[in-house]
């Protein structure tokens, strides 16, 4: 499903739909045990766990980036070990390094912090309007080195149920559903 402009700029809207992406995840992965949550997707690849880590993540990005708070740090990558090092204009890199420390999570944490992940997104959203939505990154992130007037509701999207939908179908082939 595509948003439409209005959607964009229409909190209800904007909510169902981040509502709606989280609850087809959540009912992908609910119910399987500790072993089909972490078996690894086809070659080896990424098992449901993972997706659920990486989803949460990125929320927690996302809450960082609208409490004005530092969103690397707010996913660890503030400071990184001695031998690990991510270009952060690169997803991928900055991704991998995200998998590497979340992998071996056990898999009731990784569902609790995708949960509780959601619940603030959702807790931080009821406190804003729908002007808010139009607000530039910028507002959020006055001192960040991205200065992007694009406004915020991108971002929402992108790491809410834009995200979800995008690991959706992935999730959902390695269920079995």
């Amino acid at each position: 499903m595509t948003a439409t402009t209005d959607e964009l700029r229409d909190m209800t809207a904007l909510v169902a739909r981040i509502k709606h992406a989280y609850g087809a995840v959540e009912q992908a992965a609910n119910g399987l045990s500790d072993e089909q949550l972490t078996a690894p997707g086809p070659d080896g690849g990424w098992s449901i766990k993972d997706h659920l880590a990486h989803l949460a993540v990125w929320r927690h990005s996302l809450i960082a980036l609208l409490e004005g708070a530092d969103r690397k740090a707010a996913i660890g990558l503030d400071q990184q070990p001695a031998g690990e090092t991510a270009n952060s204009d690169d997803i991928d890199d900055v991704n991998a390094i995200l998998y590497q420390r979340n992998h071996d999570r056990a898999p009731a944490d990784v569902q609790a912090d995708f949960r509780q992940a959601q619940e603030r997104v959702l807790a931080i959203l009821g406190g804003m309007s729908d002007a808010d939505l139009e607000k530039p990154y910028s507002h959020y992130q006055p001192d960040a080195e991205n200065t992007s007037d694009d406004p915020v509701v991108g971002w929402i999207v992108g790491n809410t149920y834009g995200h979800d939908e995008e690991h959706l179908a992935t999730i959902q082939a390695l269920a079995g559903r």
